[in-house]
């Protein structure tokens, strides 16, 4: 994942509006619907270790700490991280955290001490409390990914095998018209809309556009999972929303082959 301090504001991007309803959204209504459209029986949630990939501010995190057995959320923003270390959240004893990013090393650092900054101890490291999950989520966290070998093969080693990675993201409305990429520019006109999926981002100032089921599915396909599918979920109160149409978003998922 492309990440910059100067670009993001971890502060101001959790009080803009609708960020909190947004991972109320994800958070308690799409990752659930997407695991279980994926064959995960949700009374086994309880039962399941989450990676949480591209945690932010840790707006989702508090949904997940309560539907599942552990969260650990790895992002890889010193600001964005800072917010979560010192919300309530961070101090559950089912949550942890690494300021990290996601790149094909990943699962062979996970046995080493990561960083995992408190207020008070900025440069505090922990090994991460397992090395392999049963579940992977991220939410709106695709479209900003710098170069996807690294990413998918860092959330696959990170997966038990048989294990599964679910990914929300924007897509297009039903007119075709691509609000995410509309939403962006309208916030910060010198950004830059990416189509090509085989293209490497080369700064946070690059974002790509909406995705299909076919087009986000491929991904999955294309980086090593299998029994790769997605749905519809509900859409997203995102860029700061005003009253503005929702984005529609989909979810998909693949699954770490078994052996």
């Amino acid at each position: 994942m492309a990440s910059s301090e100067e670009h993001w504001d971890g502060e101001a991007y959790a009080e803009r509006p609708g960020t909190r309803e947004m991972a109320k959204v994800n958070g308690s209504k799409n990752i659930p619907t997407a695991l279980a459209a994926a064959g995960i029986d949700p009374a086994t949630f309880k039962q399941l270790d989450l990676l949480e990939v591209g945690a932010g501010v840790g707006t989702v995190t508090p949904y997940l700490a309560d539907t599942f057995a552990s969260v650990h959320a790895l992002e890889p923003s010193p600001s964005m991280l800072a917010v979560l270390a010192k919300d309530a959240v961070a101090s559950r004893s089912n949550v942890t955290y690494s300021q990290h990013p996601v790149t094909a090393r990943t699962g062979a650092e996970f046995s080493t001490p990561l960083l995992s900054p408190t207020p008070g101890d900025r440069e505090r490291r922990l090994v991460p409390p397992r090395a392999q999950f049963d579940v992977a989520i991220c939410t709106l966290v695709v479209h900003h990914v710098d170069d996807f070998g690294p990413f998918f093969a860092g959330v696959l080693s990170l997966l038990k095998p048989g294990g599964i990675f679910v990914a929300i993201e924007f897509r297009r409305d039903d007119d075709g018209h691509d609000l995410q990429k509309q939403y962006h520019l309208e916030l910060a006109p010198g950004m830059v809309p990416v189509s090509d999926d085989d293209a490497v981002l080369p700064d946070d100032n690059h974002f790509r556009t909406a995705y299909s089921h076919e087009s986000l599915g491929a991904l999955f396909t294309k980086n090593g999972f299998v029994d790769v599918g997605a749905t519809d979920v509900q859409g997203c109160q995102a860029f700061g929303y005003d009253g503005r149409k929702a984005v529609p978003a989909i979810a998909a998922w693949g699954r770490r082959p078994a052996a």
